[in-house]
């Protein structure tokens, strides 16, 4: 850069001329503009160049971590969901698939209704469920003729003594006593009940139920 004054030619990052002082930078500004616009211009362009180095990395970056965020919200809410029905299957039904049932089998005079147990167990302290799950007093009968007519009402099955007639129906507690176990069973007088009679057995808890529907008919 030439000083306008003395003519001495300077470094073009130099402020002031180096022989006689002159502010060179003052100087060209004023008269030569251009060379300023040009100035800020590079200036600009290094900034801009700077940034796009940057910026997109740093973009990616944020990017990828909010999507590893969504992603790991939306598997823990599936799994959270997954664990909820099966938990709410599971309590709703024995053995989560209503898998236990009673087999009908009859005679002349009377329907029997043996429970089976899907695993076979007569110890209710195997089973996987509440305590109380098959618990005598928490089990209820109740009754309908093919006329839809009431045969029994809803009675709790604890309150049934063991062999005993309780308006044609008889139960018979074998083995855990108290509790409805694998081998269990009821007995259904047919001059009562007649062929299609349906059967309701049904477990009410504090935070479960069960239920479980059988017809008194025979295919022997």
């Amino acid at each position: 850069m030439r000083c306008p004054i003395c003519g001495v030619e300077n470094p073009n990052n130099y402020i002031y001329c180096s022989r006689c002082g002159t502010a060179l930078q003052v100087f060209y500004t004023t008269q030569y503009p251009q060379i300023q616009s040009t100035a800020n211009t590079q200036d600009r362009k290094t900034m801009t160049t700077s940034l796009s180095k940057r910026g997109p990395k740093e973009l990616t970056i944020r990017k990828i971590l909010v999507l590893v965020i969504v992603i790991i919200v939306i598997v823990s809410s599936l799994a959270a969901l997954y664990v909820i029905s099966v938990f709410n299957s599971f309590m709703q039904s024995p053995h989560g698939f209503n898998l236990d049932t009673f087999l009908v089998t009859s005679n002349s005079t009377e329907w029997k209704a043996t429970f089976d147990s899907a695993d076979g167990t007569q110890s209710p302290s195997d089973f996987i469920y509440p305590s109380d799950w098959y618990n005598l007093s928490f089990i209820y009968i109740t009754i309908f003729k093919p006329d839809g007519s009431l045969g029994l009402a809803t009675k709790r099955v604890s309150d049934m003594v063991s062999g005993q007639s309780h308006n044609g129906v008889r139960f018979f507690d074998l083995h855990d006593i108290g509790f409805l176990d694998n081998g269990d069973y009821f007995t259904f007088d047919k001059d009562i009940y007649p062929s299609s009679s349906s059967v309701t057995i049904e477990g009410h808890g504090g935070t479960w139920s069960w239920s479980m529907s059988f017809g008194l008919y025979s295919w022997f």
